[in-house]
């Protein structure tokens, strides 16, 4: 009687251990994978939105201010000069943007990844 008690219990906490143990199924890394994809489209659609929101030039009212041609063609020059300076700078911002993106969604898809093959359910 006592051998199989004994074994009775030994089979009733080796099922609980593999019952136990943490295991991703493929269904888990595909909605992990679904989920990075809307982060990162998410990002992307945010830093486009800012890009284009700031690339709008501005509206000048330009009038014939009294003077010479060459006064208003150097003020014409200094507005030109410093809305491709603003352009310039709303450009490296986006490509900051998109950069971290594309670096966070590549990094955390990897994760997911070798964390679905470290604790892959393969018997299910």
């Amino acid at each position: 009687m006592r051998p199989v008690l004994f074994s009775s219990l030994v089979f009733a906490a080796a099922i609980s251990s593999v019952s136990s143990f943490a295991c991703t199924t493929f269904d888990d890394y595909n909605n992990q994978l679904s989920q990075l994809q809307a982060n990162y489209n998410d990002a992307i659609n945010a830093a486009n939105k800012q890009y284009a929101d700031r690339y709008v030039p501005d509206v000048v009212l330009v009038g014939l201010p009294a003077g010479t041609h060459a006064r208003r063609y150097n003020e014409t020059v200094a507005y030109y000069q410093a809305w491709r300076a603003k352009r310039m700078e709303n450009w490296a911002n986006w490509e900051s943007s998109v950069t971290t993106a594309r670096d966070d969604y590549t990094t955390k898809s990897q994760q997911a990844y070798n964390n679905y093959l470290r604790t892959a359910c393969l018997w299910w």
